[in-house]
């Protein structure tokens, strides 16, 4: 529970579409946009599934124009009091430095066949739980 409060805490940061309201919070910051996400593992589904996903999430975006971004999956762990335990059934996902609603061609390639093939991998393994966008100083992240 720690865990989550602390990660909520620090966001106010993430599926793999943005709405509107989020392109909007992504174009307002001046540092390095993040998105984060919580999901939940479904029947079937791993953290090295969700990572493939996150790869493919990537390339997608590359073969799209957009260079300076990075997908990052961890695993979760969960505070009982006592100790830190590695919560099997959730992982989170970085979408780091996401581009603005007019970098690349990106946007306007949406659904495309790429497109698709990332996201039918993340409903294969994941189901977001949670989704925040947040706004990080310049320098925080390597490269960014």
């Amino acid at each position: 529970m720690k865990i989550k409060n602390t990660l909520i805490g620090l966001a106010c940061v993430l599926t793999a579409l943005f709405s509107k309201a989020e392109i909007n919070a992504a174009n307002q910051c001046d540092g390095v946009r993040v998105i984060m996400r919580i999901s939940d593992l479904v029947p079937g589904g791993s953290v090295e599934g969700v990572r493939k996903a996150a790869q493919l999430h990537e390339a997608w975006y590359r073969n799209n124009g957009v260079m300076n971004n990075r997908q990052v999956v961890g695993e979760l762990y969960m505070n009982d009091g006592k100790n830190w335990i590695a919560d099997k059934s959730k992982v989170i996902s970085l979408h780091v430095n996401t581009p603005k609603a007019d970098e690349g061609t990106a946007q306007k390639n949406w659904g495309d066949a790429g497109f698709n093939e990332f996201v039918t991998e993340y409903s294969k393994n994941n189901k977001v739980s949670n989704e925040f966008i947040a706004c990080f100083p310049k320098g925080v992240f390597a490269g960014n």
